[in-house]
C-alpha cells in the first residue's frame, strides 16, 4: 500500500517516463501503467492511490511491482536449457517409439 506521506508520488504519465524503454526502443505508454494498475501481469498489481480525482503510483510502488514481477517469473519460469532438454528428450523417445526400439 502506498504511504503519501512517505512515498514520492507520481501520476501515471510521470511513471512511465521512469521505465525504460522496451527491447523495440518504444517508450512504455500511460495505458500500459493503467493496465497495470487495473489489470495486473500475472496477478501482480502495480499499487496505486487516487487522490484529487486523479489516479497515482509512486517511485516505490514501482520498485515494489518490478521486484514481484521478477520474483514470480524466476519462480515459475522454467529454465531455457531445461526445458529445451526436456523438448528434445520427448522427441527422441518419441522417434525410437516410431521405430520400435
Amino acid at each position: 500500500m502506498i504511504e503519501i506521506e512517505n512515498e514520492k508520488l507520481l501520476s501515471l504519465r510521470e511513471a512511465a517516463r521512469r521505465i525504460p524503454s522496451t527491447r523495440s526502443g518504444r517508450a512504455i505508454h500511460v495505458a500500459t501503467v493503467y493496465r497495470w494498475i487495473s489489470r495486473g501481469v500475472d496477478g501482480v498489481k502495480l499499487e496505486a492511490v487516487r487522490v484529487g480525482g486523479g489516479l497515482f503510483t509512486s517511485v516505490e510502488s514501482l520498485q515494489r511491482f518490478a521486484d514481484r514481477c521478477s520474483a514470480e517469473t524466476a519462480a515459475i519460469s522454467p529454465n531455457k536449457s531445461t526445458a529445451r532438454r526436456s523438448h528434445q528428450l520427448k522427441k527422441a523417445e518419441a522417434e525410437l517409439d516410431q521405430e520400435g526400439i
